[in-house]
């Protein structure tokens, strides 16, 4: 059904109209997004930087505290110092040590007294725990003896090692945490940008396209191109959106029940040439045959008669069109010669009349093969447009199983009482592009 150019036009501009307002409200809806992302990105960048610093100060620590390095002893069961003051007459005593330590003893004990001392019986293994030794003192004078043991600092402070240990590896988890967080972060950032900017050019290209609709809309009938007046005479929408170059695309359901209707009616009408084009080939060869007849029956007529002239007459054509030779015959007398010539001219005129008769035929069944022959390209022709118009069916039924459908078919869909007459709609435009009619 033929429509105006402003019925077309405006058709297409409300529905530009209404996809501009969503896509701004899109790209709106992206940047807040992208904002967004970027606080939380620099927030856990922040986070990790504080990571990074607690878990260098960690390993730091642990570093200088896991190494085989001399450590003072200090926790230990017994008296590493002994001090004795001499008072009246008292002997002197015996200082004794008996040290046990809670971490082995790594290296050699460190002893001192006072002047004129000495030790005796000492036993300290070094990785053991344990330290014995004694120190006389002398008479009417006082005394003090001290030894110092030294263990790995490694083993000294293994709790805390442990300790630092489990909170280094509670800082990696925790700084592999915010980085996956922050590569995530970093992808989704990537993701909307690139949708933003495709939901802009969308937007930039839908802006445009209202433009051009408008401008075409603002026209007398005689200042349409022909071009746009082919396809609103076949009241196609997206014909016209096509021919307008428009880039729009709306998103839309897809249409699952088309292929079947599309394969069917592709179907009938391949189905529908194929018995039109077997028939006429059928009535060309039974027209071929009958020629082939005609021209075998000649053959045997004209063979029939060149036997009888031979054998009656002695006489040898070479066509019919020539004759008999009569220089070759030998008559008895004039009246011999009288009825052979008379028989002659009846024989001659009895193989033109069937000659004549035979081209009349002959003439008839070319005229019926040029018939048929014609009949045979115009079935030719007719499949050769049915199978653009199916490629065409194809091509639309493809566009509209996509979600993305272009703005002219997405508004005949929107603006057509039924499916239906939204193909047919669609089908005309695409026909008239890709056909011409």
């Amino acid at each position: 059904m033929p429509i105006t150019a402003k019925k077309g036009c405006g058709a297409l501009e409300q529905w530009l109209c209404k996809l501009e307002q969503a896509l701004q409200n899109k790209t709106s809806f992206l940047q807040r997004e992208m904002s967004s992302l970027r606080h939380d990105l620099c927030n856990v960048r922040t986070e990790l930087r504080a990571l990074a610093g607690h878990l260098q100060e960690a390993v730091t620590r642990r570093k200088l505290l896991d190494v085989e390095e001399p450590e003072l002893l200090t926790n230990v069961d017994g008296l590493q110092r002994i001090e004795y003051v001499h008072r009246g007459l008292k002997l002197p005593p015996t200082l004794d040590f008996r040290i046990r330590t809670q971490h082995p003893i790594r290296y050699e004990p460190v002893m001192t007294q006072a002047e004129r001392l000495r030790w005796k019986d000492v036993r300290c293994p070094i990785g053991g725990c344990k330290f014995e030794g004694s120190v006389r003192a002398k008479p009417f004078s006082d005394a003090f003896a001290e030894v110092i043991l030294f263990g790995w600092k490694k083993e000294v402070y293994a709790k805390d090692i442990t300790e630092l240990s489990n909170t280094i590896s509670e800082l990696e988890n925790d700084a592999k945490g915010r980085r996956d967080l922050a590569q995530d972060l970093t992808s989704k950032i990537s993701t909307s940008a690139k949708l933003h900017s495709t939901y802009a050019t969308r937007l930039h290209d839908c802006q445009s396209d209202r433009g051009i609709v408008s401008s075409i809309a603002t026209l007398e009938a005689k200042e349409i191109p022909p071009t746009l007046i082919t396809y609103l005479d076949a009241g196609s929408i997206s014909g016209l959106a096509s021919a307008l170059q428009l880039k729009s695309v709306i998103l839309q359901a897809t249409l699952s029940n088309s292929g079947q209707a599309f394969d069917h009616f592709a179907e009938v009408r391949m189905r529908r040439i194929q018995s039109l084009f077997t028939e006429a080939q059928k009535r060309l060869q039974a027209h071929r045959y009958s020629q082939d007849k005609l021209l075998r029956e000649a053959f045997s007529k004209i063979t029939e008669f060149d036997s009888q002239m031979a054998q009656q007459f002695k006489i040898c054509r070479t066509t019919v069109s020539e004759g008999p030779n009569i220089a070759v015959l030998q008559p008895v007398d004039s009246e011999a010669e009288e009825l052979l010539s008379r028989d002659l001219k009846r024989l001659q005129d009895n193989l033109q009349a069937q000659i004549e008769e035979l081209e009349a035929q002959m003439g008839e069944c070319t005229s019926l093969e040029r018939t048929v022959s014609a009949q045979s390209r115009r079935v030719v022709r007719h499949e050769q447009k049915t199978t653009a118009e199916i490629e065409v069916l194809a091509e639309s039924r493809k566009i509209l199983n996509q979600r993305e459908k272009p703005i002219g078919m997405a508004v005949e869909l929107l603006e057509a009482k039924s499916s239906v007459d939204a193909w047919l709609s669609v089908y005309a435009g695409k026909n008239i592009a890709k056909n011409g009619y």
